[in-house]
């Protein structure tokens, strides 16, 4: 009996169960705190970008049945997201930190449950890592304080996960855990289209897990599994019949895939795993430190973690723990198989649609640093879990001390170094012109907004404010205005006699500044501003 054991045996026992709660709650309780503390701070500092003024419009502009039936037709995301920030900014209001503030609460409700999915699978421990790795995590703060569905995709995601684990590792088949599964998974469908991505490793595992298991025991729970999926294909229904229509390309779908993503680079893997941790326009030297971690621990991870039984099989042999191999599934597979599609198919990849694997990654990271108890490093694994997550929270620091929607702020900015007390003309998309001020941040009386199907009257514009004397930059946004209107554009200039006779080169914006085009084109050339990065 050790020195701890003894004082706890002269303890009534339930002060030593009061001891017993405040050591569960306590650890869990600090990463929470810590977790509303870092998605609150700094929440109003960036700007309103474009696809949170879309969101809000949304959610303020159309019927409840609008966003149920029209949405789909024309927005690639499924309406759950939508319908929820229509009830939230009924209440709150559609400010920047209203509507923000909803974002927050699943971003620290995702934080939560990543504990007692950590705690399910392993200890405390390692949920209270894991946990904190979220909480401090880059991209998962920027959704945290962004007015999109993201943060709600990483909640519902580690809500199906904690239900599937309790359906997969914990034999509990009552009907609470199968209608949380079916509900949390259903949820999810509807939120973005690559939490079917997740299903997906849900699936694949289970096949590998059946096979690993005694055979009456994996007929059963494969059994079980099939009316599961089944019923959550029933209710995922009218979304699955819209993603097939669009894949398939049947009108009023021109391509199964958004127009502004382009075919994604091999490089582009590495730069999601960074992104997992710090979330930026670029990445440096830290997010390679990151990476180099995330092998390390995750591979001692998957090497020394063993199942709680004795190996039973080839594959138990062959393969890492049950539970280590999971998560390696919840990494691998949300990635890799989006990826592989981009290649072969249509680009559908972007890093951010990727945010469930990062629940595999920092559940295998944080078990790789429970597993350094048994090593040589023992006590160590505590510096080793605090180097990493004071690193986390020094990119945090940089986030919220560095831009991260700098289009169009960078756009204006570059433009009013550049010009002449310029007016500024923005074309971006179907968006009341009361958002636009929030969007790039002119003032009204220096900026005009023309929306993406009213291109046609771009050139009377321009022309009223050139004739007024005025210096006219056009701010375009590539990924609000598509290859049609785009034309359009070209057109109203030349049916002017415009042109574009400067250009600043900014990040999904073109930033052109309009001159006539009969000016002399040596002049024109030599006015021209350098790029800008």
């Amino acid at each position: 009996m050790g020195v701890t054991d003894s004082v706890e045996s002269t303890l009534p026992d339930g002060v030593t169960e009061r001891v017993d709660d405040l050591e569960s709650v306590g650890l869990p309780g600090a990463v929470v705190v810590v977790a509303l503390v870092v998605r609150l701070r700094a929440l109003t500092a960036e700007s309103l970008w474009m696809d949170e003024v879309y969101s809000i419009t949304y959610a303020t502009e159309r019927s409840t049945l609008a966003i149920l039936t029209e949405l789909p037709l024309e927005d690639p995301h499924p309406p759950l997201y939508y319908l929820l920030l229509r009830g939230w900014t009924a209440v709150f209001g559609a400010s920047k930190a209203a509507t923000r503030s909803m974002s927050v609460v699943f971003g620290v409700a995702a934080v939560a449950l990543l504990f007692a999915l950590g705690r399910r699978l392993y200890d405390r421990e390692t949920a209270t890592v894991g946990a904190a790795m979220l909480a401090l995590s880059g991209m998962h703060l920027y959704f945290s304080q962004d007015t999109r569905m993201y943060s709600l995709y990483t909640a519902l995601a580690v809500a199906s996960l904690y239900w599937y684990v309790r359906i997969v590792f914990d034999g509990d088949r009552s009907r609470r855990t199968l209608a949380g599964y079916v509900a949390a998974t259903v949820l999810l469908g509807y939120t973005h289209v690559f939490g079917l991505f997740l299903v997906l490793a849900q699936n694949c595992y289970l096949l590998v897990h059946v096979l690993r298991t005694e055979r009456s025991t994996g007929v059963e729970l494969l059994r079980n599994w099939v009316g599961l999926q089944a019923a959550t294909a029933l209710l995922l229904g009218p979304f699955l019949a819209v993603l097939g229509m669009r894949l398939l390309g049947y009108p009023p779908f021109d391509s199964a895939s958004p127009t502004w993503i382009p075919v994604p680079e091999p490089g582009l893997l590495v730069d999601t795993v960074a992104r997992y941790y710090e979330y930026g326009w670029l990445w440096d030297s830290w997010a390679i430190g990151f990476i180099a971690a995330s092998l390390v621990l995750g591979g001692w991870a998957l090497r020394s973690d063993t199942d709680p039984e004795d190996p039973a099989g080839r594959l138990d042999r062959l393969l890492p723990s049950r539970r280590a191999t999971f998560l390696l599934f919840v990494l691998v597979v949300p990635v890799v198989v989006p990826f592989a599609v981009s290649l072969t198919v249509e680009p559908i990849y972007r890093a951010k649609y990727t945010a469930a694997a990062s629940i595999g990654l920092f559940l295998l990271v944080a078990r790789g640093i429970a597993e350094l108890r048994w090593t040589n490093i023992g006590a160590g694994r505590f510096a080793v879990a605090g180097l990493l997550l004071l690193a986390m929270a020094a990119s945090v620091a940089v986030l919220h001390g560095s831009p991260q929607n700098p289009q169009w702020e960078g756009a204006v900015e570059g433009v009013e170094r550049h010009g002449d007390d310029p007016h500024i003309v923005v074309v971006g998309g179907d968006v009341p012109e009361r958002f636009y001020p929030a969007v790039h941040v002119a003032g009204e009386e220096s900026a005009t907004a023309v929306q993406a199907s009213e291109a046609d009257t771009l050139g009377e514009v321009i022309a009223e404010r050139r004739a007024r004397g005025e210096q006219v930059w056009l701010l375009i946004s590539q990924w609000r205005t598509d290859r049609d209107q785009r034309r359009v554009i070209g057109d109203q200039l030349g049916s002017r006699d415009l042109r574009a006779d400067g250009q600043l080169e900014y990040f999904a914006v073109w930033t052109l500044r309009v001159g006539n085009a009969t000016d002399d084109g040596a002049n024109a050339e030599s006015r021209r501003p350098a790029a800008v990065g």
